[in-house]
């Protein structure tokens, strides 16, 4: 048993008691990243989602045993753990177990195989979700709306919103029976034909949705989620939810990249925030210029080494001040010549070590440079 189980097990309780039931592994995640400086404080900030990950199977294992008092929190499908007045609660009621019947008709209708579907049987299926609505039959109530959808989708009288409204109500039959990667192919079809409307701010919010449903290891799936949900926003013009889905879209790339990947990914948050900042790239570059005019500074350059060499203990101390500037001054524009690979020729650097660094910052200028004006064009001219 880890030293933290006992106190992860009292914040579950806790937890539970607001909400009666909960997916383990998003409680875990947070659990990690609140306690950390307690129990993981040698625990990274990116390595926490990764981390309660694997401890995630050996703690429920643990909260499935019944001693210690642990039988209070049940571990229920895939990942979710409830408590026992929650579950009981959640229970079907056996007098409308006992009342309900299907007829033979109706049970055929519900065990058709997908290829048989017609939109001749619309209205059926419309008849027996509305029977079936009134029952506690979870499993049933998601197939007949499912069936629902996709009947409605292969008639023509069937309205746009219409099937916007079916495929809603089959995700939310979806997710009330526990079947997240259906409720995110539901949601995907309903964001589809928010599409075809034009509706793209509520067809993005469906994107979005869809992505929040879909299995972790599903990454493409995931991807292709996040993308329809930018682009959605892009049409609706809001540039400011384009950009936040873009943010998730990168960090989704950077959890499966690989290490080389993964380092340019962060290379490139830092320098322009993923090419969404011009304002981080300029902040950037005055802080290169700024260390690169200290450093040059230290190294020198050919029309300040005679300051260098003079005997500074004769000059007095606005003299002295006023070389010290000369001198800064000298080497911030050599900086900024060298950086913005202009090169007027005035100033040379006066050692080998100085040259090096010369060569290495003006390339660095030259990609400042170029990640300035994609930044720009990013920003400002995205339609």
């Amino acid at each position: 048993m880890r030293p933290w189980y006992n106190a992860a097990l009292e914040s579950l309780r806790q937890s539970l008691k607001e909400n009666k039931k909960i997916r383990g592994l998003e409680f875990l995640e947070e659990f990690v990243d609140n306690h950390r400086e307690q129990f993981f404080e040698n625990l990274e900030l990116s390595e926490l989602d990764e981390f309660a990950s694997e401890e995630f199977d050996a703690f429920q294992s643990w909260l499935k045993e019944s001693d210690s008092g642990r039988s209070s929190v049940v571990v229920g499908k895939n990942g979710r753990w409830a408590t026992i007045d929650g579950v009981q609660k959640e229970s079907p009621q056996k007098e409308l177990e006992i009342a309900f019947q299907l007829t033979k008709q109706e049970q055929e209708l519900l065990d058709e195989k997908a290829l048989s579907l017609h939109a001749s049987k619309v209205e059926e299926f419309r008849k027996l979700y509305s029977k079936l609505s009134a029952t506690k039959y979870q499993d049933m109530i998601y197939t007949c709306a499912l069936r629902l959808a996709k009947c409605a989708e292969l008639s023509r009288e069937i309205s746009e919103k219409e099937l916007i409204d079916f495929w809603h109500i089959a995700a939310k039959e979806a997710i009330k029976n526990e079947r997240p990667i259906d409720a995110c192919e539901c949601k995907y079809r309903e964001a589809y034909h928010y599409q075809r409307i034009s509706d793209h701010e509520k067809a993005a919010e469906c994107y979005e949705l869809a992505y929040d449903l879909v299995e972790e290891a599903n990454y493409d799936k995931k991807s292709q989620c996040l993308k329809n949900a930018r682009l959605q926003y892009q049409q609706y013009d809001d540039q400011v939810s384009a950009e936040k889905v873009f943010h998730r879209e990168k960090q989704l790339e950077y959890k499966e990249a690989d290490k080389v990947h993964k380092l340019a990914l962060r290379l490139y948050k830092v320098s322009s925030n993923y090419g969404e900042s011009p304002q981080k790239v300029l902040k950037n570059c005055f802080y290169i210029l700024l260390i690169s005019t200290i450093i040059t500074m230290m190294l020198g350059i050919t029309a300040t080494s005679e300051i260098k060499n003079m005997d500074l203990s004769s000059y007095g101390f606005i003299d002295l001040v006023f070389c010290l500037f000369t001198y800064f001054v000298d080497s911030a524009y050599f900086s900024v010549v060298t950086f913005t690979t202009l090169g007027y020729g005035d100033y040379s650097p006066e050692s080998s070590i100085g040259k090096i660094f010369s060569s290495l910052l003006a390339l660095l200028g030259l990609v400042y440079t170029s990640l300035f004006m994609v930044t720009v064009v990013r920003k400002y001219s995205r339609t």
